[in-house]
């Protein structure tokens, strides 16, 4: 190890070049999103390049779907591979030449231990309270002899041989030095019967061969990152850096997993989530980013990026505090951004392509404050398109409680008496005296003024701000309506 491996940190170290190498078995889960936000944040931060490896080997679990589910997703996010994507299923001759090369110089060895057999052992193992890893039942086994059967057909793995006694240490970039004994893992497979590689094998090959100088990943691979030295030297590899951060958990301090109610990613796209804040949340856990502020794009949060507290832990992950920064993103965007987003849940919406764009645009910046996602727009600004209204039944309740009534008669009156519509957006003056008048002429405050008007101009519970209904809604609609609402507390 060179005095520059031993002086690097992940700040003053790379340019990094980092990979995000999920296997396409499921849609992207959260924590391997967090996974892929940091080492994408690295390689920003300090001028490097970011890498996305599919890790398909597993031919039963693998599928086209999943694949084009996790760089669907990525390109949501925003984070997009430097290089084109690599498949492990379009590289099994470097696995191959990989296993030969440590047979060849005694760091492998076939076993033909079957399925049975090593059930057997890891049930002894279990009976007495040790835990299950492979004898060695093959590795003393005369070279010639293996060969011999491999030539002949017979089924066989690869097996790598672990040194005896060893210490495997290292020095974790955020964990600082860690050391794991060989003794925590028996002789492990390498290639396995079908001439597929296992998961540690291919993760060497690959990274040497794709130059990747840092392996940032979750804690729960501290082991494997012991195998994969091991093998990294038995190859006369050079190793990178490494960097194991804490896990998600859940409000039970519990690794966070979908069969303990986590969504994937796709699910809070689904519920449309802004990707920006997405990538926010989850390097800002552990306090990777201080500040919950929204900012203003990917560049800006590669700048304020600490990876020096990743590694204190797992951290919590709330859906609440995510959707919240979500919706502070929804807000904080221009009203045309905010328009094209919405584009798609907008083309159906009856009135609106008649509008002018002028218009669009301070109905999009006086409903935005109380949307959370774009998708809240149709329901925000159908009010405000057509005179017609169709009433809930809480509505139709409340128009005809008591209450109402004489809020309802007030506005009439109110009303009737404006000979001239004044010009939209009503001015806050305007809007200020209308209530003031009907609260006079009714005698209601609060919300037994509030909610009948509510009812009155929406015919639901819900909607835009009162002050923002009165601003845009047209005079002569407002009459239809507190006509219609009059005629419903009536009958």
């Amino acid at each position: 190890m060179n005095d520059t491996k031993k002086r690097a940190n992940l700040k003053t170290g790379g340019p990094w070049r980092t990979r995000f190498a999920p296997s396409p078995t499921g849609d992207m889960h959260l924590g391997n999103a967090r996974t892929a936000v940091l080492n994408w944040l690295l390689a920003r931060q300090s001028n490097g390049t970011f890498l996305v490896r599919l890790e398909d080997t597993d031919r039963d679990r693998s599928s086209f779907r999943a694949e084009a589910s996790i760089l669907d997703t990525l390109a949501w996010m925003g984070i997009e591979p430097d290089e084109p994507v690599v498949r492990q299923s379009g590289r099994l001759s470097l696995y191959r030449q990989a296993c030969e090369a440590l047979v060849a110089s005694g760091h492998a060895y076939p076993c033909f231990c079957t399925e049975q057999e090593l059930d057997a052992e890891r049930e002894r193992a279990r009976a007495e309270n040790r835990a299950p890893r492979y004898s060695g039942k093959c590795s003393g086994a005369p070279r010639e002899a293996g060969l011999n059967r491999m030539r002949d057909g017979e089924p066989h793995t690869i097996r790598f041989r672990v040194p005896d006694n060893e210490q495997v240490t290292f020095t974790d970039l955020l964990k600082g030095e860690m050391t794991v004994p060989s003794g925590a893992f028996g002789d492990f497979v390498i290639l396995r019967s079908s001439g597929w590689p296992s998961y540690n094998l291919a993760v060497v090959v690959d990274d040497a061969d794709m130059d990747i100088n840092l392996v940032l990943r979750g804690e729960d691979h501290l082991t494997n990152t012991a195998r994969q030295i091991l093998l990294y030297r038995a190859l006369d590899l050079a190793e990178p850096h490494f960097a194991h951060h804490g896990l998600l958990l859940n409000g039970e301090r519990k690794k966070l997993s979908k069969r303990h109610g986590a969504k994937s990613v796709r699910q809070l796209r689904d519920e449309h989530l802004s990707p920006l804040s997405l990538i926010h949340y989850l390097a800002s856990l552990a306090g990777g980013i201080k500040a919950k502020k929204i900012v203003a794009g990917a560049a800006d949060l590669a700048r304020q990026f600490n990876p020096f507290s990743l590694g204190r832990g797992g951290v919590v992950f709330s859906e609440m505090e995510l959707h919240n920064l979500s919706q502070a993103y929804w807000h904080g965007l221009p009203p045309q951004a905010v328009l094209a987003e919405a584009a798609p849940f907008l083309t159906r919406l009856e009135g609106w392509k008649e509008i002018d764009q002028g218009h669009k645009d301070e109905l999009i910046s006086a409903v935005q404050e109380n949307m959370a996602s774009p998708a809240d727009l149709p329901d925000l600004l159908r009010f405000f398109l057509t005179p017609e209204l169709t009433y809930s039944r809480q509505a139709i309740a409340g128009l005809r409680s008591p209450a109402a009534a004489s809020v309802i008669t007030a506005l009439d009156e109110v009303l009737k008496k404006m000979d001239t519509a004044p010009e939209l957006p009503i001015a806050q003056e305007f809007r200020t005296t209308l209530f003031s008048e009907i609260s006079t002429i009714s005698g209601a405050r609060g919300k037994q003024l509030y909610h009948p008007l509510r009812h009155i101009l929406t015919g639901t519970d819900q909607g835009p701000e009162l002050k923002t209904l009165v601003e845009f809604l047209p005079l002569q609609w407002m009459r239809e309506r507190t006509r219609a609402a009059l005629e419903l507390a009536i009958l």
